[in-house]
């Protein structure tokens, strides 16, 4: 369950979701790789030796996010080396968007997009504009569903 005031992380199964995606992925490069004769494990280990760096990012990035949700606002931390801070507050929040992929829904997971009226989203790259949330994290289900009625109420009462 959502608590207020409580900085809170990511689910663990947020971690093993990201590890799950990098693995599968080396799995079919070694499959795909070793349909000649070389075996599997040929490729399998020096790959995922290769990758090592990425997977300890990833663990990283896990350990050092977090996030708390009061009774205004929700504020969001993250970073490795430099670290970022953003306080989105719910009288600002235009959307919420809750997304569960197949993967995703086999750990639980739904991925939770806040967007504002913020300049900030857009982003402009090669005669190219994005738009990028922004607050972005990963909850259980029944947290994100939650938190999107913690925020969306709290957006009516303002």
């Amino acid at each position: 369950m959502m608590s207020l005031n409580t900085v809170q992380s990511m689910p663990i199964n947020y971690l093993w979701y990201r590890l799950s995606k990098i693995f599968i992925k080396i799995a079919i490069v070694s499959l795909l790789f070793s349909l000649g004769e070389e075996s599997f494990f040929d490729f399998f280990i020096p790959l995922s030796l290769l990758f090592s760096p990425y997977l300890l990012y990833i663990f990283l990035n896990y350990k050092n996010f977090s996030f708390q949700v009061n009774d205004e606002n929700i504020e969001i931390k993250s970073g490795i080396v430099s670290k970022n801070s953003k306080t989105i507050p719910f009288h600002s929040v235009q959307n919420i968007n809750l997304k569960t992929g197949p993967v995703q829904r086999l750990f639980g997971l739904a991925s939770v997009r806040i967007w504002t009226s913020s300049q900030s989203q857009l982003q402009s790259s090669n005669k190219k504009i994005e738009s990028n949330p922004d607050g972005a994290l990963f909850l259980n289900n029944i947290d994100a569903e939650q938190l999107q009625e913690i925020m969306t109420k709290k957006n009516r009462l303002n």
